[in-house]
């Protein structure tokens, strides 16, 4: 019966003709049905079993899950995937590191730049808690301070008027006998004077420790600001971090301020590296104004001009001659008038 293949020839025994290939789809399309409400991947192995080819070689010729999808137009020229934007080298990085983090790998380079954030984030991170440390710091230094002159002012004031007011109230207690015979007279009042002379000495005491304290605190200031200054003075000129150099800068410098009217004092209390530099060029100016005062008061010694004679009797015979030779060449009168005036 037309359109049907009774019995279709093996595969690869002869050519395939269209009646054979339509016959072919209709028992591939009929073996695929029950197959699918089976659950099981039929059509491979039937269109196998009929072509005549092993359903493992069937199935590795199909398309799988895994097949590539057709290109959506995204890929590159070379059919690679598109190009990502470059990775940035770390800004804090030197140009000749920059130029060698471009010759990275991307997969190293996207390793590198995330390591560099995290650090730079660590220190960033650092830097902010010290510098709210050293805020907070600060201000409890500035309102320790505050406190501090506060209760020196309280006790400024307080003790004159104990003072006053002891020598009012026990003007009779002079001498230690004065203080035992108040003790055996008058116990109460002993007390009251014993309580008044514990809290002026403890005003006292207060008083001393508090100064103590703020001329502490100000020499370690003073001492940290002259560090900071000789650290700007060395940056700024390096050949004086010898110790020589130092000494010897700091010796001629001193000796100049000390010229000019300074006193040891105002010189010795200097701690600006920018007035030292100043007074540094002032000294190297008035030296060189002293040399060239120096230089313009020598003598000149006077310069003959080469050949000519050093002594008068031999420079005007020497002008004769010169007369006498020009009378020979041209023999004028007026040669002979000059030859013999001289």
């Amino acid at each position: 019966m037309e359109g049907q293949i009774d019995n279709p020839p093996p595969a690869g025994t002869a050519p395939l003709t269209l009646e054979a290939a339509r016959g072919l789809l209709t028992i591939m399309e009929d073996a695929a049905a029950p197959a699918a409400d089976a659950g099981e991947g039929a059509p491979v192995s039937t269109a196998a079993a009929v072509l005549g080819q092993p359903a493992d070689e069937a199935d590795a010729a199909a398309p799988g899950d895994d097949a590539a999808a057709p290109s959506d137009g995204n890929e590159d020229a070379d059919g690679g995937e598109p190009d990502e934007p470059a990775i940035a080298p770390p800004a804090s990085w030197r140009a000749s590191e920059k130029e060698a983090f471009k010759r990275l790998p991307r997969e190293i380079q996207a390793v590198v730049a995330g390591r560099e954030r995290d650090r730079e984030r660590a220190i960033n991170e650092a830097m902010r808690g010290a510098a709210e440390t050293r805020k907070a710091a600060e201000a409890e230094r500035a309102a320790y301070e505050t406190e501090r002159r506060r209760l020196q002012q309280e006790i400024a004031a307080i003790m004159p008027a104990l003072e006053q007011q002891i020598g009012i109230e026990f003007a009779d207690i002079r001498t230690p006998a004065d203080v035992v015979a108040l003790a055996e007279s008058d116990p109460a009042r002993y007390a009251l004077w014993r309580a008044k002379q514990d809290a002026l000495q403890f005003a006292q005491r207060e008083q001393s420790r508090l100064s103590q304290e703020a001329a502490q605190e100000e020499a370690a200031a003073i001492r940290d600001l002259a560090r900071r200054e000789i650290a700007a003075l060395l940056d700024k000129r390096p050949e004086l971090k010898d110790r020589d150099a130092r000494a010897r800068f700091n010796r001629e410098l001193r000796d100049y301020a000390l010229s000019i009217g300074y006193s040891p004092a105002q010189y010795d209390g200097n701690l600006s590296h920018l007035n030292l530099l100043v007074l540094e060029k002032a000294m190297l100016y008035d030296r060189a104004q002293k040399a060239k005062a120096e230089a313009l008061a020598r003598p000149v010694p006077r310069v003959e001009r080469p050949g000519t004679a050093g002594t008068k009797a031999e420079r005007a015979a020497e002008e004769r001659a010169q007369k006498l030779k020009r009378l020979e060449r041209s023999g004028r009168i007026e040669d002979a008038v000059g030859l013999l005036r001289n």
